[in-house]
């Protein structure tokens, strides 16, 4: 099931042209989706990450990886969270 969503969100955003594509590790924000829907609404699961995915939290899994760096630079020691916002 984890897979058919998956491929599913990749296929979509391909289809829309939103920029945005599969990128390693999402099947860790996809999991919990499909474990709280449960087995049966897969299709609930699905509509709610490519919700969670395009609206809350894009730069996250853009091709450059950029969310995912000022999440580390939110982590290192002594770095400021408003020179990361700004």
């Amino acid at each position: 099931m984890l897979r058919r969503i998956l491929n599913a969100f990749d296929w979509s955003m391909s289809q829309k042209n939103k920029g945005i594509r599969y990128v390693q590790g999402m099947n860790v924000l996809a999991a919990p989706f499909l474990y709280v829907c449960g087995g049966e609404a897969e299709c609930m699961a699905f509509g709610l990450f490519e919700k969670f995915i395009t609206i809350e939290c894009p730069v996250y899994v853009r091709p450059t990886l950029e969310g995912v760096h000022r999440g580390l630079k939110v982590t290192l020691p002594g770095s400021k969270i408003d020179e990361l916002v700004a």
